[in-house]
């Protein structure tokens, strides 16, 4: 499925909005297998055993960048009321 350009831009805009310092994230990549796009941020930081990580996948680039970036805005909301990593 194609998107244009800007909206394509929109939406990495809202992944790098709500992404948390200090993270990266990848490019979006299409996996066959289950006919899907799938972009992830993670947490390199060095020190950390296990890095903490954040997945989108949908079956527009457009629109696993969006689910990414709302998953985002939900794992941060839990982690602040939380004050810990979310399971």
């Amino acid at each position: 499925m194609a998107c244009r350009v800007s909206e394509l831009e929109d939406a990495w805009a809202a992944v790098h909005d709500a992404l948390p310092s200090g993270w990266s994230v990848n490019e979006p990549s299409w996996h066959v297998e289950d006919s899907r796009w799938h972009v992830f941020v993670a947490d390199h930081r060095r020190g950390r055993k296990r890095p903490d990580y954040v997945e989108g996948t949908r079956i527009s680039k457009e629109a696993a960048l969006r689910g990414l970036a709302g998953h985002l805005k939900v794992w941060q909301r839990r982690r602040s009321v939380s004050g810990r990593r979310p399971r």
